[in-house]
């Protein structure tokens, strides 16, 4: 089963590299261990893992796994567990294959992905309503 989480935002005018800074941020201030591939002008992928109990429950070669696609005023983050790719800091992100770093998870996996993926999913959304740049409207007389 795929224990995805994809949000979408419109119109919220957000830098994505600051939002994926302020993601970074947070990651690492949790404890996760963060690696980032050359960002890509429409995708950036954020891969962390975290040690301690949590490898009771995640293999090794597992890593929460963030990708941010589009434009700053209608993007996605979408957010799951995948397979932890070695290197990926040489790695571009559009010669990734997307589908293996978003993987099928076991009950164990799924019962820490939905707790920490909806955790950090709440924290992406005030981190977007916080970067979000009102679009000026025109208003005719």
């Amino acid at each position: 089963m795929l224990a995805n989480e994809t949000r979408r935002y419109e119109n919220r005018n957000v830098d994505l590299s600051m939002l994926r800074a302020d993601i970074v941020s947070y990651l690492q201030s949790d404890g996760f261990k963060i690696q980032e591939p050359k960002q890509g002008e429409a995708k950036m992928l954020i891969q962390a893992q975290k040690g301690g109990f949590l490898k009771s429950f995640i293999s090794a070669e597992r890593a929460l796994t963030m990708l941010i696609e589009g434009a700053p005023n209608d993007f996605t983050v979408r957010i799951g567990i995948g397979r932890w790719v070695q290197n990926i800091a040489v790695t571009t992100v559009e010669t990734l294959a997307i589908a293996p770093l978003f993987l099928p998870l076991d009950v164990a996996e799924m019962a820490w992905n939905f707790e920490v993926r909806d955790k950090i999913a709440n924290k992406v959304d005030a981190m977007v309503q916080a970067r979000s740049q009102p679009t000026a409207v025109s208003v005719g007389s």
